[in-house]
């Protein structure tokens, strides 16, 4: 199959830790898209004490940008891209790109493959003591990935998803002093990575601050809305 055949889009997710990346992830997750989360796929490597997660350990749970070469990081998205766009899903890049460096390559992956029509980049405005807040409560079931926060969206069973009755985890890295210096530290270096996408009216700001059902419901919309728009 051609990559310039494919139909569903992809979608470049910008926004502070606890923006609701996550939670856009997972409204439209089941309609054939891959969530291809930086954070996720680094952390399973430490998880898993592969060579990898051994020798970045330590950049990976201190959320170091710029600890990882962006070589490593590159092969790591390129691989997960190319296979998403080659089998005709749509791609969640969450977490990624994070530098200038990045952005262009990206560019060039999606300029190389006419891709262009099919991106749609997405900013996660939300404010920075929401986000915290969001962080500090938040658990994710080891099963099935769902998102839950114990003090805003908890679960009908304490530590227990509702969808598969899996054990909900709290991350080692969700700490409040952790959090509070990732989530002020955003805006200041991913200002090249904003300014970037900012250009050409590529960006789309969506409020991340309201209930989550509503940002569902919005989330939802955007998707339809752009769907049926080819991602422009």
């Amino acid at each position: 199959m051609s990559v310039s055949a494919v139909n569903p889009l992809i979608y470049i997710l910008l926004g502070c830790p606890g923006s609701g990346k996550g939670t856009f992830a997972q409204t439209i997750k089941s309609e054939g898209y891959d969530h291809v989360s930086t954070g996720d796929i680094t952390r399973e490597e430490v998880k898993n004490e592969t060579e990898f997660g051994l020798k970045y350990k330590e950049a990976i749970l201190n959320h170091v940008i710029g600890g990882i070469p962006f070589e490593e990081i590159q092969r790591l998205i390129e691989q997960r891209l190319g296979k998403a766009v080659l089998e005709g899903r749509g791609v969640l890049l969450d977490g990624y790109p994070k530098t200038k460096g990045q952005c262009e390559f990206l560019d060039e992956y999606i300029q190389t493959n006419a891709l262009k029509d099919k991106v749609v980049v997405i900013l996660l405005d939300v404010n920075e003591e929401e986000a915290i807040d969001r962080i500090i409560y938040r658990q994710t079931c080891e099963n099935c990935n769902k998102i839950y926060n114990s003090k805003f969206s908890p679960s009908k069973i304490i530590d227990k998803c509702d969808e598969c009755h899996g054990k909900l985890n709290k991350r080692l890295d969700d700490q409040d002093e952790v959090t509070r210096k990732r989530v002020y530290e955003f805006k200041e270096k991913m200002h090249a990575v904003i300014e970037h996408y900012s250009t050409g009216g590529r960006l789309h700001v969506l409020d991340g601050n309201l209930d989550p059902e509503i940002c569902i419901e919005n989330y939802a919309r955007f998707h339809e809305m752009m769907h049926k728009g080819g991602g422009r």
